[in-house]
Formats: structure tokens, sequence, C-alpha cells
């Protein structure tokens, strides 16, 4: 029998762990809360009517990060609803629910996964991956948003209970670079897809056009990055997280018509001190989806907004082959 004192010796036990450990400064926190706020928007973007976000709960005195990280996913993504950094339907908020259960009944919250309702599974103690995932099954609809094991260079999860695993998987690998917007993995299952630092994006610049830089640090109060623009400018680089792209090509079942892309259009001269120029990247509506004779995607479109200055390569409507194409998450 597990005496009173025993008990409240762990959860004591978890509390200091927690003290010690502030989730928020861990730093695979940011990476981990860009990947479940992307996944968010995007799920708006797609009109899902219901979207549950779900954590596992931790044992107590195991898994402290994974206790620490759930409130402050709370919070984030309420704070991003009230300050408009996530966007969506004027009921967007309602059709959230956040539940933080056992594992023993994740297969009941799992069957509402379908049509127009989502799941999202943000956090998990990282023994009860394997499990979960075998749960989760084909299931299109539930999207994983936690990381793997051996993600972190301090090695925070291993499941038994010592200071050197305190629980959470570590969330670098939900990020890892693919394809823009929440991909389909082999199975069909949907995945979060987000950039992270390191990632070459094609980034937005305080101006009606887009250009290529890389992202150096973010932000997850304020969802926001910092970019090093690729031609050295050093104005413009802060950037909302719904104004940055992956610099990769999206796969067609991405994109549809009526949809938002980012397409290359002109270039521009290098500054005084500039390192070099490079191309201009604007927002673009499509119009068209069709196949080549060699089968390569085409898509044809049009400028979404046509821009404030008209500059010498300007064309209103535009075709390219799709792996010329980027897409934002929120788009």
């Amino acid at each position: 029998a597990i005496s009173h004192f025993s008990v409240m010796s762990r959860v004591a036990d978890a509390a200091a762990l927690l003290e010690t450990l502030c989730v928020t400064e861990q730093p695979w926190f940011s990476r981990w809360i860009a990947g479940c706020t992307v996944t968010i928007q995007q799920l708006l973007t797609w009109n899902a009517q219901e979207i549950t976000v779900v954590g596992i709960q931790a044992e107590t005195g195991k898994n402290p990060a994974t206790m620490g990280e759930w409130p402050e996913l709370q919070k984030t993504i309420q704070r991003g609803f009230e300050e408009g950094r996530i966007q969506g339907p004027p009921d967007s908020w309602k059709r959230f629910e956040f539940r933080l259960i056992p594992l023993t009944k994740l297969s009941r919250v799992l069957r509402d996964a379908g049509d127009d309702n989502y799941v999202v599974l943000a956090s998990c103690p990282g023994q009860h991956f394997a499990e979960v995932k075998g749960l989760i099954g084909a299931n299109k609809n539930v999207v994983v948003c936690w990381g793997e094991a051996g993600d972190l260079a301090n090695n925070l999860d291993g499941g038994d209970g010592t200071p050197a695993s305190l629980g959470h998987g570590g969330a670098a690998a939900v990020v890892s670079p693919a394809v823009v917007s929440p991909a389909r993995s082999a199975s069909g299952q949907l995945r979060p897809v987000a950039p992270v630092v390191g990632d070459h994006v094609i980034a937005w610049h305080r101006t009606e056009a887009f250009y290529p830089a890389t992202v150096v640090a973010f932000d997850a109060t304020k969802l926001e990055y910092t970019v090093d623009w690729d031609d050295s400018d050093a104005t413009g680089r802060t950037i909302p997280i719904t104004r940055a792209a992956l610099d990769e090509a999206p796969s067609r079942e991405h994109l549809s018509v009526g949809a938002t892309v980012l397409f290359p259009q002109g270039r521009y001269r290098p500054k005084p001190e500039a390192n070099s120029g490079g191309e201009f990247w604007f927002n673009g509506t499509v119009t068209e989806i069709k196949a080549a004779v060699d089968g390569t995607v085409m898509v044809a479109g049009h400028h979404t907004k046509v821009p404030t200055r008209v500059f010498r390569a300007y064309q209103y409507e535009w075709t390219y082959p799709i792996r010329k194409l980027r897409i934002m998450a929120w788009a």
C-alpha cells in the first residue's frame, strides 16, 4: 500500500522539479507552442467545427515537464485569440475544448474525430507515446503535436522518475520542415509543421512583398519570429507567426482553386548595406490547377491585391509549376 506521506512526498517532489524546470525557458518550448498554434490556425482556416485539444495526464512526481506545459499552452492559445494573433470565424473560441485526461479515456475522445471535428493531441508523457499512437491508428482527423524522445540536448524524457528524465518527449520533432500547413504522413494522418529556428522561410517585410530569410528566434509569448534576411537588411526582422512560410513547395493535395499562395514575381537590387538582391514574393489566389504533358502540376492565379507600386515585372495573372509556390499555415 502507498502511504499518505509517500503520495504527498511525490507531489512535493514534482512541485520542486517544476519550479526548477520552468518549462517556458526550455529550448523545446517555443517550438512546441509554434507547432500547436499553427495547427490550430490551420484547422480554423479549414473551418473545423469542433477542435478538442487533448493532454494526457502525467504521473505525479514523474513528468513535471508534461505537467508544466499544459497550463502554459492554454494560456498562450487564449491570449492568441484575445490579441488577434490567432484568427478565425467570430465564434472560433467557442469551437474549442481543452481536456486533460488519463490515458484510459483517450479512446472515447478519439471516436469524435471525424468530418469537421478534430482532435489535437498536444501533450503526452513520453512513456505513453507508443500506446497513444496505436490508439490513433490512421485517423486523419487527429493531429499529433508532441515531439519524440531524443530531440533535446538536455534529455528531458526517460520515464523512470529520475531528475534527468522529467517526462516530456521534446517538442522539436513536431515542427521539423516538410510541407507548410499540417501535412499528411504516409498513413494519411495529419501532422503539424511550423517554421522553427534555423529554417529558411519566405517572410513578410512591413510592405506588400515577402522576402527570403532564416528564422533565428521565436517568441512564444508574442507568437513572433525574428529572422535574418538573406540580403542582410537590418529592418523589419520581427514577423508575426502568420506571416512566414517554409521555403518548400506544397504538395498537390494542399492546393485548391481559391487558395492563397505565395508566388515569386520580379527581382530587386541590393541596397548599399545589403549583400545581395533577390526575388519579390506576393500573395496570390489560385484560379486553375492542371497537369502538363510531362506530368508537372501547373498552377494559375492572380495577385490577391494589386500592389500599391506597380513594378517593371508586374503581371496581374501568373502561371507557375507547383514547385515555385509556397503556402503559409494560415493561408
